[in-house]
């Protein structure tokens, strides 16, 4: 440990579970009579060797497929239903520029 900064040295003495956690220092009541998982939680919070480190990209949705946006919500396919129909009158009524894909 002589390798490591002064300020590294402290947060080891106080997360040493051989020594206790210092009351003074963290500012807690009874800390002392805690067991070690607590001293585990702090070095974890504290200590960035600890923590995980995420970088896997993960892929959640499919390219999107042009064919079958159109097929489902294009201008034919909405004027050929009763409730298609009400769509494109709801959007005609609100003020929308694209009134179907």
């Amino acid at each position: 440990m002589s390798a490591l900064s002064p300020l590294t040295k402290s947060i080891f003495s106080l997360l040493n579970p051989a020594c206790g956690l210092r009351v003074s220092a963290l500012g807690l009541r009874n800390v002392s009579s805690m067991s070690a998982p607590v001293s585990g939680l702090f070095r974890a919070v504290f200590l960035p060797i600890h923590q995980s480190v995420r970088t896997t990209v993960r892929n959640h949705f499919p390219k999107a497929s042009e064919h079958i946006r159109i097929t489902r919500h294009g201008w034919k396919k909405r004027m050929s239903t009763i409730d298609g129909q009400k769509v494109i009158m709801r959007r005609i009524l609100r003020g929308r520029f694209v009134l179907s894909h």
